[in-house]
């Protein structure tokens, strides 16, 4: 979805800005409405979300034959899970905070 909301050549374009008569900043400007985007976020969300309950499942699973076995549950398989919980949640944040940042809200 990237490949096609950038991949336009009307997508981008850079303007000038003189505010002092030495230095010239120039300034991104996005030619295309927020909703393509925050619409091309909400699967990558979702598969995030699906991703950590995923995860929480496969620990809970674990958890629960090793409780039965009377066993002590796998270390390298909690720091895993937790190692992956982590990473979606981050990774969630981040599309969402994006998402955000595509909808344009107030200041």
């Amino acid at each position: 979805m990237d490949i096609f909301l950038w991949s336009r050549p009307s997508s981008l374009s850079v303007q000038e800005i003189i505010i002092t008569p030495n230095i010239k900043y120039c300034t991104a400007f996005f030619h295309m409405g927020p909703m393509p985007a925050v619409y091309a976020s909400i699967p990558v969300i979702c598969f995030d979300i699906f991703l950590v309950v995923l995860a929480v499942a496969v620990l809970w699973k674990h958890l629960k034959e090793r409780k039965g076995l009377k066993m002590k549950p796998n270390t390298y398989v909690v720091m895993i899970v937790r190692y992956h919980i982590i990473y979606f949640v981050l990774n969630l944040a981040s599309q969402i905070f994006i998402a955000m940042l595509w909808a344009h809200p107030p200041v």
